[in-house]
Parts: structure tokens; sequence; C-alpha cells
């Protein structure tokens, strides 16, 4: 039986983790070491459980920590969805095939965060220090949908009858929005206090 890869090995990182599945190998988000040379490959990686399929997809930084780590990658199916700093990412497992999506300046804030998947739509947040804008990335489009000024946006993203459901942290309330894609869509459903920290579909 294939035994699985110990990141502390070949390439090894004291900060990857797993972070999406596509295509038959595992995708893996963080600063990776190759072999006993101090020298880190900071970015998205993929592994299909031996050591000979783990590789890099895309690099960003080599040999200094990078500030903006990846925060948040998904599978979308037929791609995996990745941030990096301001950028979103669509990447097919190859370098080639890594690029960003639509125009650099599409999401004016210095940080995306989250990413989620419900249906077909990919939701994104961002903000200066904290998420308080969503975007919905259809295509190479990004529509902005909600923005919750000095509130925070939390992850996950739940697929409700085709809509997002999440939550929004409001100073000690919690509270559950909702949104269809569209900025007239998304709305609060509920506010309650602090013993709500997840939303997901059920069953």
């Amino acid at each position: 039986m294939p035994q699985p890869i110990d990141f502390l090995d070949v390439p090894y990182s004291s900060d990857a983790r797993p972070c999406a599945e596509f295509a038959g190998h595992v995708y893996v988000a963080g600063g990776a070491k190759r072999g006993p040379v101090e020298s880190s490959d900071y970015g998205l990686w993929k592994t299909d459980g031996t050591a000979a399929g783990t590789t890099p997809v895309k690099v960003f930084l080599t040999g200094v920590d990078d500030p903006d780590p990846i925060l948040d990658c998904i599978s979308t199916g037929s791609d995996v969805v990745f941030v990096h700093g301001p950028s979103v990412y669509r990447t097919d497992g190859t370098e080639a095939g890594t690029q960003p999506v639509g125009n650099a300046s599409a999401i004016p804030d210095e940080q995306v965060f989250d990413v989620g998947l419900v249906g077909t739509d990919v939701y994104v947040t961002s903000g200066v220090t904290k998420p308080n804008r969503l975007w919905v990335l259809r295509g190479t489009t990004f529509t902005e949908v909600a923005y919750v000024f000095t509130n925070e946006i939390l992850p996950p993203f739940a697929d409700v009858g085709g809509s997002a459901a999440f939550i929004v942290k409001a100073g000690s309330s919690l509270r559950v929005w909702s949104s269809d894609g569209t900025a007239a869509g998304t709305q609060q459903l509920l506010i309650t206090g602090q013993d709500v920290t997840d939303v997901r579909a059920g069953g």
C-alpha cells in the first residue's frame, strides 16, 4: 500500500497544508524546502502520494519567506482556484496553466483571503486588513456582491438551495447571510450569539 507523503521529507515544510483535491492529486499550500538545502520554495504544490509525484505548481518566492502566503484554494472540478496576495489564480496543475484571473485591479483591496465554491460560482473575500468584501467570480469576471464595512466575512460557504450561506462577524454577534451571486440577492438572514460558528448544507 502507498505510504503518505511526509512534507518534513522531500520536499518538506513546517507550514504546508492540503487545501484541494484535483485530477488525482492533493494540492498543498505553503512553503516547502527541498532536501537538506535551506532554500525555501513558497507557493502551491501537488502530490500523488509519492515523493516522485510531488512537484511545485507555482513558486512565488525562493529562499526567503513569502509575505503573502497562499491562504486558500479550492477545486472547481475542472481546475484549482487559489489566492495569493491581492490576486486570484486558476491552475490546471501545470506552471504554464497557472494564471491570474481577470484584470489585476479587479479587486482593489490589498489582500484576498478566502475562496469557496457554490454550484459553479466561486466566492471570494477581500479586504485591507480583514475580509469585509464579497465577490463572485464567473469565468474571468469579478462582481462585488457585499461590503460589510467594519465587520468580517467568515468561511466556509455552504450551498443551500443554490445560494451561498455564510457568517458575518459583527462585534459580539454572528450573523447568517445568504447570496445568490448578485448584490440584490445578498442579504442578512439571522442575528445570533457567539455559539454559531459554522454554516453547512443539510441533508
